[in-house]
């Protein structure tokens, strides 16, 4: 099968890969995908008290696209306010990866993985989660 450049160097060089220490104060977790049922991703994100998004990590157990997709997003999300998102959708995760029809439901998972993510790190931002 032939990658476009960015899965290539999102598969093959990934900087994102590992977790956070989820007993710091503004840091959350999330899991995609059930294990032993397909793909499956935790994302991992640190935060300072302005929302800057200081550490974005995952790991990631399933196809190329899976794991080229979730180190996509860390890139974006690192170094970016949490206020700023959620803006990501499927559709530019297909578009930028070229992620072929039959793998769309890798897409959607990182846009629900993504999207959790964020509205967990809001509320934590808030106040309104331990």
């Amino acid at each position: 099968m032939m990658y476009n450049e960015l899965v290539e160097s999102c598969f093959f060089a990934p900087s994102h890969v590992g977790t956070v220490d989820l007993a710091l104060p503004l840091s959350v977790y999330h899991r995609s995908g059930v294990v032993g049922r397909g793909d499956v991703c935790d994302f991992y994100l640190q935060c300072n008290d302005e929302g800057f998004v200081l550490k974005a990590r995952f790991k990631a157990y399933g196809s190329p696209y899976l794991v080229a997709a979730a180190e996509w997003l860390c890139r974006q999300l690192e170094g970016s306010q949490v206020h700023m998102h959620p803006q990501l959708t499927y559709v530019v995760l297909v578009e930028k990866l070229a992620i072929p029809k039959t793998r769309y439901p890798v897409a959607l998972l990182i846009e629900d993985s993504y999207q959790e993510l964020i509205q967990k790190m809001k509320l934590k931002l808030e106040g309104k989660q331990s």
